[in-house]
């Protein structure tokens, strides 16, 4: 089975802490420290050194989880959501690297990572990524975006849209722009409904990559179906080019390798790809 990998990361919660910091002088950036404003708590205080780039760390496992996976078979996807945000050398990441710089030495310029360099082994460890209600939110600019498209990402999108006619011409939208995408009406990650309505640019040929793929769904909250059979006939029964999952029906019954097997065929009989939602943001069985 193949992955679909969630991406969460921290670095929001010491952005702000960072920010602050970036008008200090670098003599007086070694002495500070991140602390409760609680005097009593001053036993807890981490110097800024100690700081982790966290980004730069799910990048890290990303690509390590990408090399095992490719390693055991060469066909393997990986596609992370959110993962937009780690394509690149951000503001934050500058301004932590900066603060951390040892204000004795001194450094070329071009030693350090400029603002907005593509992080290309992250890029090459990813066969696609998906944002987040591009078509029924506020979206990224498509100027944004082509830049790395052009770098070879597939870009997907993951749309909760309110209401199941937004959700179809969010789709619509999508199809336009060359976006693989799921939509649908709910809020938030539901997942639990597996959509009535024919796929998007419905794709008769095999999809044996994510390349190939014209469309997708997404099923991994399966509780409302009585048996592991009925959900994987339900699934079964579409012709998405690509369907995410769960590994586990109901959350504790591990789907099989026939079980498996049975979702790689469209209901047309033509080939697709399976992936897992897997979240590496949190430790889980």
């Amino acid at each position: 089975m193949r992955p679909f990998r969630v991406q969460k990361f921290a670095g929001a919660a010491i952005a702000a802490i960072l920010l602050a910091f970036a008008d200090q002088s670098a003599a007086q950036v070694d002495d500070l420290l991140l602390t409760d404003p609680n005097p009593s708590a001053r036993e807890e205080m981490v110097p800024l050194s100690r700081v982790p780039n966290y980004r730069d760390l799910m990048r890290e496992i990303i690509q390590e989880l990408s090399q095992y996976a490719d390693s055991r078979d060469p066909s393997f996807v990986v596609v992370a959501r959110p993962g937009f945000e780690l394509l690149r050398w951000d503001q934050r990441e500058v301004i932590l690297a900066e603060a951390k710089r040892p204000n004795v030495a001194t450094m070329p310029d071009d030693a350090m990572t400029p603002l907005g360099e593509p992080m290309r082994r992250y890029i090459q460890a990813n066969d696609g990524i998906a944002l987040s209600n591009q078509f029924c939110g506020q979206g990224r600019p498509m100027a944004r975006l082509a830049r790395f498209i052009d770098m070879g990402v597939k870009v997907m999108s993951v749309e909760h849209c309110g209401s199941d006619a937004a959700a179809v011409s969010a789709l619509d939208r999508a199809a336009e722009s060359g976006i693989v995408s799921h939509a649908d009406g709910d809020t938030w990650d539901q997942f639990d409904r597996i959509p009535v309505r024919r796929p998007s640019r419905e794709n008769s040929d095999n999809v044996e990559a994510v390349d190939d793929a014209q469309n997708m769904m997404i099923s991994i909250n399966n509780k409302a179906y009585g048996s592991r059979d009925d959900w994987l006939l339900a699934v079964a029964d579409t012709n998405y080019d690509v369907v995410v999952v769960d590994a586990f029906f109901d959350g504790n019954e591990a789907l099989t390798r026939d079980d498996v097997h049975r979702l790689k065929f469209k209901a047309l009989g033509a080939r697709r790809l399976v992936l897992a939602w897997m979240d590496i943001s949190h430790a889980a069985d």
